[in-house]
């Protein structure tokens, strides 16, 4: 908008000239004597746009800092101090109907709008942290305080990726911008003292559950080499069975790993990982980018409208998680493998067992008695006289065979026989041999096998431990056993179940890539994951410069920071500084940077100049922000009485013609 006003009195323009001249400012006559005025404009807002569907323009709390001077005026300025309070107090509506407490979404500490208006058409706008005058600065560094700033993007990022991320929060400190016209010519800065990204991914939390569910698959292999029917059970049952086949036993074989893989790896387990630029937490599951230090100390001075959240810088962040993840998992790998190195294995293979033997014959001989048996009617003593042949029963007797009365020729003749009768006459002996079954008694066989030592001993055949004793059949057997078979029989054993493709560090392997590592590279990189959402679905872009076309003419706005999300859940502007309205080219402000003791080592630090700690932008106080500096001004000043006294006394002259003329 241009003004143009006619003064009352012409001014000569030779005094004019030589007055102005003398102060350091040309100022030419127009045609009419007329002097052209230029209207100005400010707007300072630290936070606007659209929250949940709703335009933060609507919020009057939100209002910013605005001047206006019509050319005429004299310097016009607005302060507008916020905070937090400010912020708990809003509650704003959806489309929707749901009611949203600003304070819950966004936390800010004391953050400034200034405004200010000069009648030369020079205006200059400031937002966030800014001292109270509008001067910017960052922290301890500049004059500003406060600036700091919390978003709470879980609150405004759609609820379908709470599986993929939560507690997503974008944090700001000392978050400002200025502008600054000088009627066509408009330029603009914003300064940055820190931004954190942080947020939390299941995909990389519980980092102790999950590699002790690994370790539980070691746990459970040693207790299957271990078992009766282990592969170092069995290694021992091949060297001896061989020789026990003769007893038609086998050995028992006991077997103990004492390994303690989980102190090994305990010290593995801290909470927190990452360096300077990313630090994040393997048991929260928590990360935090540090946004300033990944981009070396340079969040200032970024080329217009940067992408923060760009996909090399996500990239770089969440590869670094899962190269930190996979390392890790490689680092248990090695832990485990020296305490399964370390660990003690003993071995017994024990045996007491009788075998029992067939039975013999032998002849077993005896003396027995044996009684004598003879006739009663036999040739000798009594019998004999009576039974005799001239007795009473013999052939010449009453009974003889002869005459007799059974005789022959007797009553009975000899049809009727002398009784015969037999009776023990007397005893003898006599040896008596039989053949006897005698049981033979059973020969017993011990077996005593003990080897100990370290698993890296075995696996080197030198056994701390190595000794053998046998005694098969009660020692009839001649056994020959190398106890060194033992040994390396064990040792192909446990190379083969711990340490081979399928053994038990292959399948720690395993464990820790299905249960860790595969995860983190899927829910931080894959096709829907937290680098999806980070660069899909939400910016954050810095460093905005914008030209726009409104009712009061041609403004330049310079934004620090714009927050989106993807489908219009949020689009957030923080510190926004507009000034105009005769905008049509901006111009680069050179290099902004802190130049106060302990700014940050940067190549635009030969740029600082004593007194002004940001050269080409605002010094502290209000005469900064004018666009013109102190010297001038001065200057301003001094041509400005120089014409005022020669006004006066022209129309002193005018008025007083014949008191000049004595004079």
């Amino acid at each position: 908008m241009f003004i143009r006003r006619t003064l009352s009195r012409r001014v000569g323009s030779a005094f004019g000239a030589v007055a102005l001249t003398a102060a350091g400012i040309l100022v030419l006559p127009t045609a009419a004597g007329a002097v052209e005025v230029t209207s100005s404009y400010a707007e300072a807002q630290f936070l606007s746009g659209s929250l949940a569907g709703a335009d933060l323009a609507s919020v009057v709390a939100l209002d910013p800092a605005v001047a206006y001077n019509d050319g005429t005026q004299s310097t016009q300025s607005a302060k507008d101090p916020l905070g937090a309070t400010v912020l708990d107090s809003i509650s704003i509506e959806d489309p929707d109907g749901v009611q949203l407490d600003l304070g819950s979404v966004i936390d800010a500490g004391a953050v400034g709008q200034y405004a200010q208006a000069n009648a030369d058409g020079t205006s200059y706008a400031a937002a966030g942290a800014i001292g109270s005058d509008g001067a910017v600065g960052a922290g301890e560094i500049g004059t500003g305080g406060g600036g700091d700033l919390s978003l709470d993007l879980d609150s405004i990022i759609a609820s379908g990726y709470s599986s993929i991320l939560t507690d997503l929060s974008l944090s700001l400190d000392a978050v400002a911008a200025e502008a600054q016209a000088n009627l066509t010519t408009a330029t603009g800065d914003y300064r940055l003292a820190g931004a954190d990204l942080t947020f939390s991914s299941p995909a990389i939390g519980q980092l102790t559950e999950k590699v002790n569910a690994a370790l539980a698959q070691v746990d459970q292999s040693l207790l299957d080499l271990s078992s009766d029917d282990g592969i170092l059970g069995n290694a021992v049952d091949g060297v001896l069975d061989p020789i026990l086949g003769v007893v038609g036993s086998s050995a028992n074989v006991s077997v103990t790993i004492d390994a303690d893989i989980h102190e090994a790896v305990d010290a593995l387990l801290t909470d927190a990982y990452g360096d300077g630029s990313v630090r994040f937490n393997l048991e929260s599951g928590t990360v935090t980018v540090d946004l300033d230090a990944l981009l070396g100390g340079h969040l200032n001075n970024l080329p217009e409208g940067t992408e923060l959240l760009q996909d090399a810088v996500i990239s770089q962040v969440l590869h670094s998680i899962t190269d930190t993840v996979s390392t890790l998992a490689d680092q248990i790998v090695d832990r485990v493998r020296e305490a399964l190195n370390d660990a003690t294995v003993d071995v017994r293979a024990t045996l007491d067992v009788l075998t029992p033997q067939g039975s013999t014959q032998q002849e077993v001989c005896r003396l027995v008695d044996v009684p004598i048996v003879g006739d009663l009617l036999g040739d000798d003593g009594v019998i004999d006289d009576l039974l005799g042949g001239g007795g009473l029963l013999g052939d010449g007797g009453l009974l003889g065979g002869g005459g007799g009365l059974l005789g022959g020729g007797g009553l009975l003749g000899k049809s009727i026989a002398p009784p015969i009768h037999k009776d023990i006459i007397g005893w003898t002996t006599e040896t008596v041999c039989d053949l006897v079954d005698t049981l033979l008694p059973s020969l017993q066989s011990t077996v005593d096998v003990h080897v100990a030592g370290t698993v890296d001993e075995l696996l080197d055949g030198a056994a701390a431990t190595a000794t053998a004793n046998l005694s098969l059949l009660g020692g009839t057997v001649t056994t020959d056993l190398d106890v060194d078979l033992v040994v390396d029989a064990l040792a192909d054993g446990l190379a083969d179940g711990l340490f081979d493709h399928d053994g038990t560090v292959s399948d720690l392997i395993d464990a820790l890539n299905t249960g860790l590592v595969d995860p983190a590279t899927e829910g931080l990189l894959g096709d829907t994951s937290v680098h999806t959402v980070l660069t899909d679905i939400l910016s954050v872009k810095v460093n905005l410069k914008e030209l726009s076309t409104t009712d009061e003419g041609s403004m330049f706005t310079q934004t620090a920071v714009r927050v989106t999300v993807l489908g219009g859940a949020a689009s957030l502007d923080i510190a926004a500084a507009t000034v105009g309205p005769n905008v049509t080219d901006v111009v680069d402000p050179g290099c902004q940077v802190n130049c106060g003791p302990g700014g940050p080592e940067d190549p635009c630090t030969s740029n600082c100049t004593p007194g002004n700690p940001f050269p080409g932008g605002s010094n502290a106080g209000t005469l900064a922000m004018t666009g013109v500096g102190v010297a001038m001004l001065i200057q301003l000043v001094l041509a400005l009485l120089v014409a005022g006294a020669i006004l006066a006394y022209a129309d002193y002259k005018r008025r007083h013609p014949a008191a000049v003329a004595e004079v």
